[in-house]
């Protein structure tokens, strides 16, 4: 398809490749230093994965690394009891045969979960889309 994907919020590495996003310092930093939210209990933090399960429900993506308006928007869903926050690296374009890479933009994710997340579960490690890697930094989960 190769059209632009709508711009997003989120700063990226001098290095374009996935090493260099999961180990950018301003990723890991904001996830170390993010409040939990009221309320709410920790069940990992700073994780290069995003949780995985059954019970997802959908996401929204953030304008900043906000614990507290994640949690906000999770209370607003019935059935929503946990969430899981990351910065997602993302292709500016949608690939296609036409061009099957392009360079990356980070993603702000707020992730609804039906049921308590286990730091077990912490094992959406990411995945290629053609020639472009997609993957998770700063994935904080809480309950």
């Amino acid at each position: 398809d190769c059209t632009p994907r709508p711009s997003v919020y989120g700063s990226v590495p001098d290095s374009d490749n996935a090493s260099a996003f999961q180990q950018y310092q301003s990723f890991k930093d904001t996830a170390l230093h993010a409040p939990t939210p009221n309320g709410w209990a920790s069940v990992f933090i700073n994780k290069t994965a995003s949780s995985k399960g059954g019970s997802y429900i959908s996401y929204l993506v953030l304008e900043s690394y906000n614990t507290t308006d994640c949690a906000a928007r999770c209370e607003q869903i019935s059935e929503c009891k946990a969430i899981n926050i990351y910065f997602e690296r993302t292709p500016t374009l949608y690939l296609g045969y036409e061009c099957q890479d392009a360079p990356s933009m980070t993603v702000i994710k707020c992730a609804f979960w039906g049921e308590k997340l286990l730091a077990a579960n912490v094992k959406n490690w990411g995945y290629r889309d053609w020639n472009f890697e997609v993957v998770m930094a700063g994935s904080n989960g809480y309950n």
